[in-house]
C-alpha cells in the first residue's frame, strides 16, 4: 500500500472511530447521561453525577470495540445502545 493509500485508510479508520463516539454520546445523552467529545474527537468524557473524575471512553482493536478503565472495560462498538448502558451502571457503581 502506497503512502496515500495508507494515509487515507487512516483517515477512514480515525472517521469511523469519531462516528461511533458521536452515536455513543447520543445514546448517553438518550438516557441523561452527560458525556462531552474532546475537540479532537479522539474520546468521550463521560461525566459522573457525583464527585469524581469523567470516564474516558475511546475507540480501540480497529474500531471493534469501545473501551474504558484504561481497556479494562470493553463493549462491542456496534452497540452504541447497549455501551450507553453499561457506562450508565459503570458510573452509577464507581
Amino acid at each position: 500500500m502506497n503512502q496515500s493509500a495508507a494515509g487515507l485508510a487512516a483517515d477512514v479508520l480515525h472517521w469511523d472511530e469519531e462516528q461511533k463516539l458521536v452515536r455513543l454520546g447520543l445514546q448517553l445523552d438518550a438516557i441523561g447521561v452527560d458525556a462531552t467529545l474532546r475537540d479532537n474527537n479522539s474520546l468521550l468524557l463521560v461525566w459522573r453525577s457525583g464527585p469524581g473524575l469523567p470516564v474516558a471512553v475511546t475507540v480501540a482493536g480497529q474500531g471493534a470495540y469501545y473501551s474504558w478503565q484504561e481497556s479494562e472495560m470493553r463493549h462491542p462498538a456496534d452497540d452504541a445502545t447497549g455501551a450507553a448502558a453499561a457506562l450508565a451502571k459503570y458510573i452509577a457503581d464507581a
